[in-house]
């Protein structure tokens, strides 16, 4: 599907083409990209800007964090508050 080349005395330098059937096999591909995309656009033409934009937010703050640092941290918030909450403290 690729076939590599070289040019004889270079060491450093290969040249990729595609063979028939590689070809053929990107221009498959390119026309199922293009209907994910057009499908991934009628899919969210059923949802307003705002919504769109909640699920933007929430996914990039899902994938940011550590949900073991979270929990950490809100054990040692817990942990604080309740030792406020002592009156011995």
């Amino acid at each position: 599907m690729i076939v590599i080349e070289t040019i004889p005395g270079n060491k450093k330098e290969l040249y990729f083409s595609m063979t028939p059937k590689g070809e053929t096999i990107y221009k498959l591909h390119e026309r199922l990209d293009e209907r994910i995309k057009s499908g991934a656009i009628r899919f969210m033409a059923e949802y307003t800007q705002e919504q769109l934009m909640f699920v933007k937010d929430f996914i990039q703050k899902l994938t940011s964090i550590s949900f073991v640092q979270l929990g950490e941290e809100n054990e040692k918030s817990a942990a604080t508050k309740a030792k406020a909450a002592r009156p011995d403290a």
